[in-house]
Protein backbone atom coordinates (compact mmCIF):
# COMPACT_ATOMS: atom_id res chain seq x y z
CA UNK A 1 0.00 0.00 0.00
CA UNK A 2 0.95 3.93 -0.65
CA UNK A 3 0.39 6.73 1.54
CA UNK A 4 0.56 10.57 0.40
CA UNK A 5 2.38 12.63 3.26
CA UNK A 6 2.16 16.37 1.97
CA UNK A 7 4.18 18.34 4.34
CA UNK A 8 6.76 20.52 4.19
CA UNK A 9 9.94 19.92 6.17
CA UNK A 10 12.49 22.55 6.83
CA UNK A 11 15.28 20.71 7.69
CA UNK A 12 17.03 17.04 7.79
CA UNK A 13 16.40 17.41 11.36
CA UNK A 14 12.46 17.46 10.69
CA UNK A 15 13.24 14.51 8.23
CA UNK A 16 14.64 12.28 10.95
CA UNK A 17 11.87 12.76 12.95
CA UNK A 18 9.54 11.80 10.77
CA UNK A 19 11.47 8.76 9.49
CA UNK A 20 12.14 7.01 12.80
CA UNK A 21 8.18 7.67 13.83
CA UNK A 22 7.44 5.40 10.58
CA UNK A 23 6.65 1.41 11.20
CA UNK A 24 9.77 -0.41 10.91
CA UNK A 25 10.41 -1.80 7.46
CA UNK A 26 9.01 1.18 5.82
CA UNK A 27 10.92 2.72 2.96
CA UNK A 28 9.95 6.49 2.49
CA UNK A 29 11.05 8.06 -1.03
CA UNK A 30 10.82 12.10 -0.29
CA UNK A 31 10.49 14.83 -2.79
CA UNK A 32 10.64 18.38 -2.94
CA UNK A 33 8.69 20.35 -5.15
CA UNK A 34 10.12 23.85 -5.00
CA UNK A 35 9.28 27.22 -6.54
CA UNK A 36 10.84 30.93 -6.29
CA UNK A 37 10.13 32.63 -3.36
CA UNK A 38 7.97 35.15 -5.78
CA UNK A 39 5.46 32.60 -6.74
CA UNK A 40 5.21 30.96 -2.89
CA UNK A 41 4.46 34.88 -2.06
CA UNK A 42 1.79 34.84 -4.74
CA UNK A 43 0.25 31.92 -3.60
CA UNK A 44 0.35 33.05 0.00
CA UNK A 45 -1.48 35.83 -0.65
CA UNK A 46 -4.28 34.31 -2.84
CA UNK A 47 -5.19 31.53 -0.26
CA UNK A 48 -8.29 32.68 0.88
CA UNK A 49 -9.99 32.64 4.49
CA UNK A 50 -7.24 32.74 6.75
CA UNK A 51 -4.46 34.72 8.18
CA UNK A 52 -1.41 35.90 6.24
CA UNK A 53 1.94 33.86 7.32
CA UNK A 54 4.04 37.32 7.09
CA UNK A 55 7.49 36.95 7.82
CA UNK A 56 7.21 32.96 8.07
CA UNK A 57 6.72 32.67 4.20
CA UNK A 58 10.47 34.42 3.75
CA UNK A 59 11.93 32.07 7.44
CA UNK A 60 10.27 28.83 5.96
CA UNK A 61 11.37 29.50 2.29
CA UNK A 62 15.38 30.52 3.32
CA UNK A 63 16.02 27.69 5.63
CA UNK A 64 14.38 25.02 3.03
CA UNK A 65 16.61 26.47 0.57
CA UNK A 66 19.65 26.12 2.60
CA UNK A 67 18.71 22.51 2.77
CA UNK A 68 17.53 21.62 -0.09
CA UNK A 69 20.57 18.85 -0.77
CA UNK A 70 19.84 17.42 2.61
CA UNK A 71 15.96 16.75 2.56
CA UNK A 72 16.01 13.24 2.69
CA UNK A 73 17.28 10.01 4.80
Amino acid sequence: SRVVFDYVFRNPRQVGHFVDALPAGTRPLFFTLWASFEVVVAREAARPGRERLGDAVRECHVEIASNLDRLSK
